[in-house]
């Protein structure tokens, strides 16, 4: 019978497993004591029907506190889905919960309505998210848009969300009651609490009272007075964890106020974590209406976490002399999650640059790069840009692609302006003297003032200014001295010039300006 109990214990460990997966995810928020969790990629709708399975919905955020919570638990990743939307009705935006909306957040400029990224260029966008790069602020977004993890938001967890019994991944389980890991050198318990190996059996509580490992003392001192009691693991060989959980008999009870947790460094035990106010450390909070959960009823979890340790053995050391007297159910150890490689964060900022001689610009992804980054420590990322010119004066739009050592990418969009810098060139000519008017007419000297540009054939050119000296160095002045038509200058033998100096302004169609003087001796020209 007790080799059948065994195996029937055994299944229902394995069995456990898929609850359990939902249960590891929760976060709880201190501040209001609601639970998160997060999807996988998908949808803001995919994201949402998922959360209803989960009996929630997404994430409502309702003050600033919430919103920094949420940025703080979630800062590793890019941006996640929240349960705000205007799908019904566009420009009325809800919770998918039904709650009124007592706060926002939006990012300059947001919510706009309008995809401006290639992928989804002009798109509706009917759900929020928030993004790492705009501080945590909500954007606006296409809802079918797959690259997002959801955060789902619950009141509390109710009595389904908690396995009754340890997953395989706790590594003091051992429901064949020999062999490593094994409790047996812990303090002895009393009564039907009596048997160690309860405490590694993978049941976390048991209707009946006659489970785990009760201790004596406590404030009824049976049988030894009150003080530190421990339940040791011993693995057998060096293992590495970062998380205890010890399931405690009753709900407030027995959870002790002083404990420890140590791990064996061979020759003595040491501390890893300590606390007087062992509460603070629950697991779950309890539901704010019946029925109470068997997990507020008949076992209740502390839960710690610290820096890994390796080891072959850790011990749970509790002081019982202000609880009733102590009463584990169950020790759980768990060894640090494999790192889950979090997607590199693109930022772009746009940019302004100068043509070149042959009127084009090209650019690379570190002249778009606004500060991309990986938030994985010591993971290197890679730019790439969709198109790196060359481009032609004016505004273009590209897209840059941030990839870390493992392929996962982000993107974000550039708008490139080319301007042109160079002004036009002038170019003043000099004609000996010239006949002017019909027949024999009179002599006089020509000038011609001339502009081009490398890139545009429109050149605005101004004659701004054109003074005759005389051979005293004089500026001569009156009526019949010279004549501007088109972009000559005449200067009349009458003047008795010696020099000129003439004052040209060209602009490009860019607004670059060029001005030049020029000063030039004149010919005596016959009247």
């Amino acid at each position: 019978m007790k080799k059948l109990f065994l195996f029937e214990m055994l299944l229902v460990v394995i069995l456990s497993v898929a609850v359990m997966a939902e249960e590891d995810g929760w976060i709880i928020n201190p501040a209001n004591n609601h639970y998160y969790k997060l999807t996988e990629r998908m949808s803001w709708m995919d994201a949402e029907a998922q959360a209803e399975e989960w009996g929630a919905h997404l994430a409502t955020v309702n003050d600033a506190g919430e919103n920094a919570w949420l940025a703080s638990t979630f800062e590793y990743l890019n941006s996640f889905w929240i349960g705000f939307n205007d799908i019904d009705e566009e420009g009325t935006w809800v919770w998918t919960n039904g709650e009124p909306v007592a706060y926002t957040n939006w990012a300059e400029g947001e919510p706009n309505n309008f995809c401006g990224i290639p992928d989804c260029w002009g798109a509706p966008e009917n759900a929020a998210a928030m993004f790492q790069h705009l501080g945590f602020q909500w954007n606006d977004i296409p809802e079918n848009s797959n690259y997002l993890r959801g955060v789902v938001e619950k009141d509390f967890l109710s009595c389904d969300d908690v396995s009754p019994v340890s997953p395989l991944e706790n590594l003091a389980l051992n429901p064949y009651r020999s062999g490593f890991p094994h409790p047996l050198e812990s303090d002895r318990g009393w009564g039907g609490g009596a048997d160690k190996w309860d405490i590694v059996d993978g049941r976390r509580q048991e209707p009946a009272w006659n489970n785990g490992l009760a201790f004596t003392g406590g404030r009824r001192p049976y049988i030894e007075p009150c003080g530190w009691r421990q339940a040791t693991i011993n693995f057998g060989v060096e293992r590495t964890f970062n998380k205890i959980v010890v399931w405690h008999h009753g709900r407030t009870g027995h959870v002790p106020n002083v404990y420890k947790i140590q791990y064996w460094n061979g020759s003595s035990w040491v501390d890893i974590f300590s606390t007087t106010n062992g509460h603070d450390y629950l697991k779950y909070t309890y539901p704010i209406d019946p029925p109470r959960c068997w997990w507020h009823s008949f076992s209740t979890p502390t839960e710690n976490t610290f820096p890994p340790v390796t080891s072959s053995k850790v011990r749970f050391k509790l002081h019982n002399c202000d609880i009733t007297h102590g009463w584990i159910y169950e020790l759980e150890v768990y060894e640090p999650q494999a790192s889950i490689n979090q997607p590199p964060i693109a930022i772009c900022k746009d940019i302004e640059i100068p043509m070149d001689e042959n009127c084009q610009a090209s650019i690379t992804g570190e002249d778009i790069d606004g500060g991309s980054s990986d938030p994985d420590e010591g993971d290197t990322i890679t730019l790439s840009v969709d198109n790196l010119g060359p481009f032609t004066c004016g505004e273009h739009y590209v897209t840059l692609t941030v990839t870390d050592e493992q392929g996962e990418s982000d993107t974000c969009q550039a708008k490139v302006t080319v301007v042109d810098e160079t002004p036009p060139d002038i170019l003043i000519s000099f004609h000996d003297c010239v006949q002017v008017g019909k027949g024999k007419g009179m002599m006089a000297n020509k000038l011609t003032v001339n502009a081009s540009d490398n890139c545009t054939d429109e050149v605005n050119l101004v004659i701004d200014k054109v003074e005759v000296f005389n051979y005293g160095g004089q500026l001569v002045l009156g009526k019949g001295i010279y004549d501007i038509i088109g972009n000559d200058i005449y200067v009349y033998p009458n003047a008795n010039g010696r020099s000129i100096k003439v004052t040209v302004t060209a602009i490009d169609d860019s607004g670059n300006p060029n001005t030049q003087i020029l000063e030039k001796a004149l010919f005596k020209c016959k009247k």
